[in-house]
C-alpha cells in the first residue's frame, strides 16, 4: 500500500507541474512501461501486453493515421468500437496524428450518430467494422501497423476530445474536452484516495479493472479508464457480453475492480431472490438474518465486516463473482435500495457514484461503513467542482467540465464559473448529496398533482420482469401517470398470473407510498435497447406515439386468457415440438402416451436434454427421485401445468 502511494503520489506531482494536456497525460500513463495494461482470453489462454508494449502500438496507430488520414489538422475523425484494446490505441493515435477523436456510442444508432457527423463535420471513422455512414472508413481490422522508432515528441498532438450524450432525449449533445479538464478529474483521486484506501486493494499483488463499460461513456472513459491507466494498472478485456463470459472472466483473471450501471447489480440481486426461492422460507429468513448482521459489522468495523461477509456469503460468492472483487461501484441511474444493500451485504463494497456527460465524474459516496453505503448517495463533490442546490435542482461548477457543448441548438461555453443547470432533483444531508429524480420527467397526473417518476420507480420491485417505466401518457388531452411493463420474447401464458400477482402487489405497496398509478399497460415491444443503461422516458414516449411500442391494458391482458384445456393444449404441442427437434422424430411418430425410451428411442442423454429445455422454457424444476415416471407427453404436460399453478 505504502509503495503504491508513492507512485500515486508521485504521478499526480508529473501531471500537476506539466501543462495537463494529453500528451501529458499519455506519458504519465506510460511511466511505468513494465506494469501490465490489459490481459484478454485467446484459445483458453490467458494473454498479456504491458504498458510499454501499448505505448509502442499506440505511436504505431499514430503514425499510421499520420499518413493515411488527409484531412487538416485539428479535424473531427470518428473512434466508433465497443471495448478492445485497439480503442485505446486508436484514441491515443488519433490525438498523436493531429485529430480530435469523437468517441462515438455505438449504440446509439445510425440516425443520431448521423446527427453527430453532421455536427462536427466528421468526415472520417476509425473502426472495427465497415461502417457506412461516412465516405472514408479506416477498418483497423485490415490495416498492417509499421515498426517505428518515432517518439511521442515527433508528432503534432492534438487536444480535444468529443463525448456524444447517452442520448436519453431525442437530441444528441457533444461534450468537448481539453486535456485540461480530463487532467482535472485524473487529479480528482488523490482525494478520492485520501477518503477510502479500499480503492487501492489489490488481490495477489494485483488490482485488475474489467473494461465493462463503453470507453465512449462518461463513466467507463474518466472513472474506468483515466483514474486507473493514470497509475498503470491492469485492464481485463471480454470476449463479448454474456453472462457466463462476464463472471467466468471476472473469476478466471481474478478481477478486483468493476464499475457497472444498475441494470447489472439489478440482474444480480434478482439471481439471488430466484435462488432463495427455490430454497424455500427457511432459507429466506436465514438468508435475511445474515444480510442484517453483516451489514451491522460492516457499519462498526468496515474492513474486517468485508472479510467476515466473504467467509459467511462463500457459496453465494462462488456462483456470482468470486472472492477478488475489492472495490465495485455503480452509476449512470438510479440503483434500488434492496440491490445495494444486498450486494454489500454479501461481501462486494458497492458504492454510488453521479456523473453526466457534460460534467464528468464529481462524486462518490466513498464512506466505508456500510450503512452508509446502502444509503445510495452520491457523495461530496470532488476537489475540482462544486454544488449548490437552487430550487431542489443541483447545479455543478468546476474546472473539470467539458468546456463547450455542440448541440442542434448551437454550441455553449461552459467556464469555471459557470453553474451548470443538471436538472437533477437533489437535497442534501451535511455534506451529501442524494438524487431524488429528473425535473423533465415530472408528470402532472389528471388530478393536477407533480409526480417524480423516479422516486415511484425506487419503490418498485419485480421478480419476473425485467424492465418497467413509470411516465406519463396522454389520452386526449389528459395526461396519465402510468406504469409500462415489457415481458420478454419467451414469456409464456403459464407466466401470466404470477406477472399480474406481481403487479397488483406493488400497486398496492405503491398506494400505502401514497403513489397512484392510473394506468397500467403491458407490452412485448422493446422499451429500451437490451444495452441501455436505463429506459429513457422520453424515447419511450416518442416510440408509443410513432407505434412502434405497442402497450395492452392491464385489464385486457387479465381477461385474453386461456382456459385449462387450452393452455394443456398449447403445452402439449410445444412439447412435441421440442421432442421432435431433439429426437429428429416426425410428429406423427409422437402420441401423447407414447414412451420417450421405449417407444421413441430416446436416450437418458435425450431426456435429461429435454427436462432442462422444459425447466428453461417453462421455468420448472424437475426433481428425478421424487418426479419420476414422467415419460410421456401427457404426463409431462400435466406436471408442467401443475407445478406452474403452485408456483
Amino acid at each position: 500500500m505504502r509503495k503504491l502511494l508513492k507512485i500515486v503520489n508521485k504521478r499526480i506531482e508529473l501531471l500537476q507541474n506539466s501543462k495537463q494536456s494529453f500528451k501529458d497525460i499519455f506519458q504519465c500513463i506510460h511511466y511505468q512501461e513494465e506494469n501490465t495494461f490489459c490481459e484478454y482470453l485467446n484459445d483458453y489462454k490467458i494473454h498479456k501486453i504491458t504498458y510499454k508494449e501499448a505505448k509502442e502500438l499506440s505511436i504505431q496507430m499514430g503514425n499510421y493515421f499520420s499518413k493515411h488520414i488527409t484531412l487538416e489538422k485539428g479535424s473531427y475523425v470518428g473512434l466508433m468500437m465497443e471495448n478492445r484494446k485497439e480503442w485505446i490505441f486508436s484514441f491515443w493515435g488519433l490525438l498523436m496524428a493531429g485529430y480530435k477523436p469523437v468517441l462515438f456510442n455505438v449504440k446509439l444508432g445510425p440516425s443520431l450518430n448521423k446527427d453527430v457527423i453532421e455536427l462536427l463535420k466528421v468526415k472520417t471513422i476509425i473502426s472495427d467494422k465497415d461502417v457506412n455512414l461516412v465516405e472514408n472508413v479506416i477498418n483497423i481490422e485490415k490495416i498492417h501497423l509499421e515498426s517505428t522508432n518515432k517518439s511521442i515528441d515527433v508528432f503534432s498532438w492534438e487536444n480535444e476530445i468529443a463525448l456524444t450524450s447517452s442520448a436519453t432525449t431525442l437530441n444528441v449533445k457533444v461534450c468537448i474536452y481539453k486535456g485540461q479538464n480530463i487532467a482535472q478529474q485524473i487529479l480528482d483521486t488523490k482525494g478520492i484516495i485520501r477518503k477510502n484506501k479500499l480503492i487501492m486493494t489489490h488481490y495477489n499483488g494485483e488490482l485488475k479493472h474489467l473494461a465493462f463499460l463503453p470507453f465512449y461513456h462518461v463513466f467507463g472513459l474518466i472513472a474506468m479508464y483515466f483514474w486507473f491507466a493514470f497509475f498503470s494498472r491492469t485492464f481485463v478485456f471480454l470476449k463479448d457480453y454474456s453472462t457466463d463470459t462476464i463472471l467466468n472472466t471476472i473469476k478466471r483473471h481474478k478481477v478486483t475492480h468493476l464499475f457497472a450501471v444498475p441494470l447489472l447489480w439489478h440482474g444480480v440481486n434478482k439471481e439471488i431472490n430466484k435462488e432463495l426461492e427455490k430454497r424455500g422460507e427457511k432459507t429466506k429468513k436465514r438468508f435475511e438474518r445474515a444480510v442484517s448482521f453483516s451489514l451491522f459489522i460492516q457499519s462498526i468495523f468496515p474492513r474486517f465486516g468485508i472479510r467476515l461477509a466473504k467467509r459467511m456469503f462463500k457459496e453465494i460468492q462462488a456462483k456470482l463473482f468470486g472472492d477478488s472483487l475489492t472495490f465495485l461501484i455503480t452509476g449512470g441511474s438510479y440503483i434500488s435500495p434492496e440491490a445495494i444493500r444486498i450486494i454489500n451485504a454479501i461481501g462486494y463494497p458497492l458504492f454510488n457514484g453521479y456523473g453526466m456527460s457534460e460534467i464528468g465524474i464529481t462524486s462518490v459516496e466513498l464512506r466505508l461503513r456500510a450503512n452508509k453505503r446502502i444509503r445510495a448517495s452520491i457523495g461530496s463533490p470532488f476537489e475540482s467542482v462544486s454544488y449548490k442546490i437552487e430550487d431542489k435542482i443541483l447545479f455543478v461548477k468546476g474546472t473539470s467540465l467539458a468546456y463547450k457543448t455542440i448541440s442542434k441548438e448551437g454550441t455553449k461555453e461552459i467556464t469555471p464559473s459557470t453553474w451548470f443547470n443538471t436538472k437533477d432533483i437533489s437535497t442534501k444531508n451535511k455534506k451529501h448529496y442524494f438524487l431524488l429524480g429528473r425535473e423533465d420527467d415530472i408528470v402532472v397526473s389528471s388530478n393536477g398533482e407533480k409526480n417524480n417518476p423516479d422516486m415511484i420507480e425506487k419503490a418498485l420491485a419485480f421478480k419476473s420482469i425485467n424492465r418497467f417505466s413509470v411516465i406519463g401518457i396522454k389520452e386526449n388531452t389528459t395526461q396519465y401517470l402510468a406504469l409500462i411493463v415489457e415481458l420478454d420474447d419467451n414469456f409464456h401464458e403459464l407466466m401470466k398470473s404470477e406477472v399480474i400477482a406481481e403487479i397488483e402487489k406493488n400497486l398496492e405497496r405503491l398506494q400505502q407510498n401514497k403513489y397512484y398509478i392510473e394506468k397500467v399497460y403491458i407490452t412485448f415491444d422493446r422499451i429500451a435497447l437490451p444495452q441501455a443503461i436505463k429506459v429513457s422516458r422520453t424515447i419511450l414516449k416518442h416510440s408509443i406515439e410513432a407505434g412502434n411500442v405497442e402497450l395492452i391494458t392491464l385489464h385486457d391482458f387479465k381477461t385474453n386468457d386461456l382456459t385449462t384445456e387450452e393452455l394443456n393444449q398449447l403445452i402439449t404441442t410445444e412439447i412435441i415440438e421440442i421432442i421432435v427437434e431433439i429426437l429428429n422424430k416426425d410428429k406423427k411418430e409422437i402420441r401423447l402416451n407414447s414412451h420417450l425410451i421405449f417407444d421413441l428411442g430416446a436416450s437418458s442423454l435425450d431426456y435429461i436434454t429435454l427436462l432442462m429445455r422444459l425447466k428453461i422454457k417453462y421455468n420448472v424444476d424437475f426433481n428425478l427421485n421424487e418426479d419420476g415416471n414422467l415419460d410421456t407427453v401427457r404426463k409431462l404436460s400435466n406436471y408442467i401445468l401443475r407445478n406452474r399453478k403452485k408456483g
